[in-house]
């Protein structure tokens, strides 16, 4: 059933303070329906048949290439017709929405199947149900409720929140392939995971010390749901996800982050209001989608799985802090600011909007930028006075105020783990102490005995340098500074020895012949390609997307293109210009091409001596051509296009043909 019907008498709950009865009459819970399987897509026909029969299809370009051919496979198979296949767009905007609506396409199809993720199936929801247009979800990533909610989380144009719009009912099914989830990338369950959990907290603090409503309290109820699974399961899931297992713990944990949160959603969901359905977490991320890096750089779920950190800090809840922290660390989900990309800067300018956030509005207590503050110096400086941990600690953990180390079996420990966990006391301005110990009476190796003396020994700033070079001369270089199997390395320096070692391997790889230079193209093609400030203002991401472009491969072009629009959104035209001559130049590099020109209707490509192509393809090329291309021989051969014979463009040509003589048919 698509609707649950409630009717009830008197109601009484909290309202600031003051018990208040009201009368409640005819309110309706729109529940959502589901099916979940690797073959679940068998169910459409039985399903949507019944509410027409043309169909449009929205979605992310990701989202479409994994799932679009299994949804016509099985649309196929029943007496629907799928009419269209649409992108949403770049963000779940007003814009965007209006934009699909005014669509012939859309017009004329009787019902919508959305395919993605959150924003875009946001995007669909707000536009079919505003319509009320039958509308079907279809999730290909396990990272937020969306496919089961009736809220779309709506964004302004330059990619900050703007606020939730909030329907009388969710989609009319959501069809959840846990094939698809499951060859996903594992970095959207892992987000997942942190929204998932925020629902219990967050519902269970707005709602303190209220009488609520039957359905709110069903919502605070399921929202246990929310946590449980994801402390018993999530680890292993996150595990098993990322080898692209479909396991029983995968499972559990995409019911968790899709089903069970939707419905909690939907019951916290009072009088179209966020009063139960969000909280701190959620004002933390909303405040800090503010500055490009979050919307850039890091998924929903991921920012929000910090702030809970926060929240039950600010909120006291010290164990539920501590069972959060430790699935946070071992799932790899945020416990830092540096780890989310946020400077100390802009946190203390966040700290400032987030109390007047709606999301706290019905907090239990006014949430202050003074409770943000003290949470925030109680999550770096803890209010614990020892911390056991494994080697672990070696990778980074950053402990200002910690001034003793006690490193237990130190004999087993490499120089460079040893001089690595010492590391992690005295990075403030007091006194540190490290203590290396082993067993009593223990008889040490040489080695070990050497290395401990030599921990001991250099203590001095800048002494990671001696400590290499004694570890270098304990453990022994080998042959690698002698000419029996690596010739004069010393001579040459190892830096560029490597960078010689690499080239070699790889020109032997690709079939070159001993001792060829790889040729390193100029491709000069006049079209519009750069990244615009629109598109990514970060000089840092600019810098190094463009060295990404320079170096190419072709056989990596579409993951490239595919990662892009996952990071930033849906490119435009002067990106996929500057992606397309990368391809090309990446292509050339292959053929051994060194270089493309372009002089007004003419294009020439010159050939290195020991190019590789297809020559019967060329052949065939210049016989089909006529007089639009020609060849001419010698050292470096050069083909001759002229455009304006051909009756095409110079890039739409060469991707369509270079492959071609490169033997890519």
């Amino acid at each position: 059933m698509r609707i649950l019907s409630i009717r009830t008498g008197f109601l009484s709950y909290l309202y600031k303070g003051k018990s208040v009865n009201m009368k409640l009459e005819n309110y309706e819970v729109h529940l959502p329906n589901y099916s979940i399987g690797d073959a679940i897509y068998d169910k459409i026909g039985p399903v949507c048949e019944s509410y027409g029969k043309t169909v449009l299809v929205i979605g992310g370009k990701r989202a479409l290439d994994a799932a679009f051919d299994k949804i016509k496979a099985a649309v196929d198979q029943t007496n629907l017709e799928i009419i269209g296949k649409e992108l949403y767009g770049k963000d779940c905007t007003y814009q965007t929405v209006e934009k699909l609506r005014r669509m012939s396409v859309y017009q004329k199809a009787d019902m919508v199947f959305g395919v993605g993720g959150g924003k875009a199936l946001d995007t669909v929801k707000c536009l079919c149900i505003t319509d009320d247009k039958p509308v079907f979800s279809f999730p290909t990533i396990a990272s937020n409720c969306s496919a089961c909610t009736s809220v779309s989380i709506m964004y302004n144009e330059d990619g900050t929140f703007l606020k939730p719009n909030f329907f009388v009912r969710p989609v009319m099914h959501a069809f959840i392939d846990t094939e698809i989830i499951a060859k996903a990338p594992s970095q959207y369950m892992w987000a997942g995971i942190g929204d998932t959990y925020a629902k219990y907290y967050e519902a269970t603090i707005s709602s303190r010390d209220e009488r609520l409503e039957h359905f709110t309290s069903l919502g605070v109820a399921v929202s246990l749901m929310c946590r449980n699974p994801l402390l018993e399961y999530g680890p292993e899931a996150f595990a098993d996800h990322k080898k692209g297992l479909c396991t029983y713990d995968v499972e559990q944990v995409v019911l968790a982050i899709v089903v069970t949160t939707g419905i909690a959603s939907i019951f916290l969901t009072k009088d179209f209001t966020p009063d139960y359905n969000s909280g701190l977490a959620h004002a933390i991320f909303y405040a800090l989608t503010k500055y490009p890096v979050i919307e850039q750089r890091h998924l929903h779920g991921e920012v929000v799985g910090f702030g809970v950190l926060l929240a039950l800090l600010v909120d006291g809840q010290e164990e539920e802090f501590e069972k959060i922290y430790q699935l946070n660390r071992e799932i790899g989900l945020p416990v830092s600011l540096k780890e989310i990309e946020i400077t100390e800067d802009e946190w203390k300018e966040s700290m400032g909007h987030i109390p007047k956030m709606s999301d706290v509005a019905h907090y239990p207590y006014k949430v202050t930028r003074e409770m943000l503050e003290d949470a925030m110096i109680d999550f770096y400086e803890g209010n614990c006075d020892l911390l056991l941990s494994t080697t672990i600690i070696e990778n980074g953990l950053d402990v200002p105020l910690a001034n003793t180390i006690i490193i237990d079996g130190a004999e087993n420990f490499g120089l460079s783990q040893l001089y690595q966990m010492r590391g992690r006391v005295g990075r403030s301005a007091r006194l540190a102490y490290a203590y290396f110990v082993y067993r009593r009476n223990k008889q040490l190796s040489e080695i070990a005995e050497k290395r401990l003396q030599a921990i001991r020994d250099f203590t001095e700033l800048g002494a990671g340098f001696k400590i290499a070079m004694r570890d270098l001369e304990i453990r022994g270089a080998g042959n690698l500074l002698g000419a029996q199997q690596h010739g004069h390395i010393a001579g040459i320096g190892f830096a560029a020895y490597c960078e010689m070692l690499e080239s070699t391997i790889k020109r032997l790889k690709d079939g070159a012949e001993k001792g060829t230079p790889e040729p390193d193209p100029i491709v000069e093609i006049n079209v519009d390609g750069y990244i615009p400030d629109s598109y990514i203002s970060d000089p840092r991401y600019k810098l190094e997307l463009y060295r990404r472009f320079a170096e190419l491969d072709y056989s990596e072009k579409d993951d490239l293109l595919d990662e892009i629009t996952d990071r930033f959104g849906e490119p435009p035209e002067e990106i996929v210009n500057l992606w397309r001559v990368a391809a090309v130049r990446g292509l050339c590099r292959k053929m051994r091409i060194s270089g493309i020109s372009t002089r007004g209707n003419e294009v020439r490509i010159t050939f290195n001596e020991n190019a590789v192509l297809d020559t019967d393809v060329l052949l065939k090329m210049i016989n089909a051509g006529r007089n639009g291309i020609q060849l001419k021989t010698g050292r470096q051969p050069q083909l001759l296009l002229k455009m304006n014979v051909l009756k095409t463009e110079p890039l739409p040509w060469l991707e369509k043909n270079l492959p071609l003589l490169a033997g890519k048919n």
